[in-house]
């Protein structure tokens, strides 16, 4: 199936939630495809509320979606209150026929992308508090509560966030832009929720869940099986080339060269793993499915089952 998203998180989310077919909130889902994170679930069967302000982006999104019935498109930004904001539009920024990307409430946000040649057109637009956006997807008799959430709010994301109940959300995309400010503060809150797992990191979002072990994709290799990284084992997955832990590459290495090989189911023993080698870990987040024969050539069979 395509990818759709920035970057990996489409595929992450999709396969978090596997063959389960639940209910998706997207707060700023632009024309509902470019670097969208819910259109895969969409075309998976989900029932979906879309929130978009930008006059054309809402067009196409709607144009979209014009013949699903499980897809709910409303023409509001989310922000701290109900009212009638200034809105700074942008034009194409991909320079691909897309349109507003860049959109924000926050005239802050604007400076970083004009240095570099980018145009806004300060308009208004409608908003809503999320409590008033619950009322307004109620009067569609639309399905609540909400598995998964996605905010891509240019600037406001934490603000929205702040607003909404996770009792019931299972898994929640946010961008915060590499700010770890931004980021501290997505999870401080989240955790109160029992959300405190990132599953995955880009520079632009989090995709962060409330279980503590999942499949995930690595954003390098493709790969899958169960996660749970520290600080460091974070940066080591997503930036393999940096990895430079004396007496772990030469094994790196041999795992690697398995994973590209594997063609045979052969699971992993993590209790010895975790007791003799840190670096394995970080391996929970490749798929253990190689043969044995390959396992036992690479030198590594003292961590198979038996």
């Amino acid at each position: 199936m395509k990818k759709y998203s920035q970057n990996n998180e489409d595929l992450i989310i999709s396969n978090y939630f596997g063959d389960f077919k639940g209910n998706l909130l997207s707060v700023g889902e632009n024309d509902g495809k470019t670097l969208s994170n819910s259109l895969r679930l969409i075309e998976n069967g989900w029932s979906a509320v879309l929130f978009e302000p930008s006059e054309e982006a809402f067009s196409r999104l709607q144009t979209l979606h014009k013949d699903n019935a499980k897809v709910l498109c409303l023409k509001y930004g989310l922000a701290g209150q109900t009212g009638t904001f200034e809105f700074y539009e942008s034009g194409s920024h991909l320079k691909n026929g897309d349109i507003s990307l860049l959109s924000t409430l926050v005239e802050a946000e604007t400076e970083k992308w004009e240095d570099v040649g980018e145009e806004f057109t300060k308009k208004s637009i409608d908003c809503l508090s999320f409590d008033d956006a619950l009322t307004e997807i109620r009067k569609n008799d639309s399905n609540l509560p909400f598995d998964f959430i996605t905010l891509d709010a240019e600037g406001v994301d934490v603000v929205i966030l702040k607003q909404i109940d996770l009792s019931n959300v299972s898994a929640l995309c946010i961008e915060f832009n590499q700010d770890e400010t931004v980021k501290a503060e997505i999870m401080e809150y989240c955790a109160k929720f029992g959300m405190n797992t990132i599953i995955y990191q880009s520079y632009e979002n989090l995709v962060i869940a409330k279980s503590e072990t999942f499949k995930v994709v690595s954003k390098d290799t493709n790969v899958f099986n169960e996660l749970k990284l520290t600080t460091m084992e974070e940066n080591e997955l997503y930036s393999w080339e940096d990895f430079t832990v004396k007496g772990y590459c030469e094994t790196k290495s041999k795992i690697l060269k398995l994973i590209n090989s594997s063609d045979v189911e052969y699971p992993i023993n993590w209790n010895l793993v975790d007791t003799n080698m840190d670096f394995f870990k970080i391996i929970k987040a490749m798929n253990p499915s190689f043969t044995k024969e390959a396992a036992e050539k690479a030198g590594i069979s003292q961590f198979l089952k038996q």
